[in-house]
């Protein structure tokens, strides 16, 4: 795994793309100073996401080990649909 380039210190939850681990398509982790921490990329291996997968985390965190198993089609926000 890569060394994490990023450490917020967000007093609201790291949310939005206002967190700087997040922005960054990054977990927080202990060297953050965040408080209440609600970044969704927390638990996942974003390493084995495309970057249309984290664009569509809220989708990605609904979906079932059997419906992981198989491709999805999502919009990724740049007029393009991607499988992930």
């Amino acid at each position: 795994m890569k060394e994490k380039e990023y450490h917020c210190n967000c007093k609201s939850g790291c949310r939005t793309k206002r967190c700087v681990c997040f922005k960054n398509n990054e977990p927080c982790d202990d060297e953050c100073g965040c408080k209440k921490c609600e970044n969704p990329l927390n638990g996942i291996d974003v390493e084995k996401l495309s970057d249309c997968a984290i664009q569509n985390i809220k989708i990605y965190k609904t979906l079932t080990k059997e419906e992981l198993e198989r491709k999805h089609l999502a919009n990724c926000g740049d007029g393009e649909d991607d499988m992930w």
